[in-house]
């Protein structure tokens, strides 16, 4: 958003963080057992040492009046680089930076399972 940085530098493939020991698996969960920390997916049972759950945010920039029409959000991709060319003609003035919902967003489960 600040011109810093390229798309492709602030993109980070799942493939990027998967570590020796820790098996990747991307899958719709139909159900999850926290107390055995098993997880029932399409692509069949996990059980785990350590279950991380990350049910995630939808983004809805609509469901604040007035931001689709005159702001910017910056939780995209597209939208950074939206509001980057905005700032960059910005030639002064005041500015207002609005969290208008939690500041974290996911859109998939994230787990370490064990193979």
């Amino acid at each position: 958003m600040f011109g810093r940085t390229t798309p492709s530098a602030v993109r980070h493939p799942y493939r990027d963080v998967v570590k020796p020991g820790v098996q990747f698996v991307q899958s719709t969960v139909r159900s999850i057992d926290p107390a055995t920390k098993r997880v029932e997916t399409d692509a069949g049972p996990f059980e785990a040492d350590v279950l991380v759950v990350a049910l995630g945010a939808d983004l809805h920039p609509e469901a604040t009046p007035g931001l689709v029409e005159g702001g910017h959000e910056f939780y995209t991709v597209q939208g950074a680089f939206a509001a980057r060319a905005v700032l960059a003609g910005f030639s002064g003035g005041r500015v207002i930076v609005g969290v208008t919902s939690t500041p974290f967003k996911c859109r998939r489960l994230r787990a370490r399972l064990r193979s």
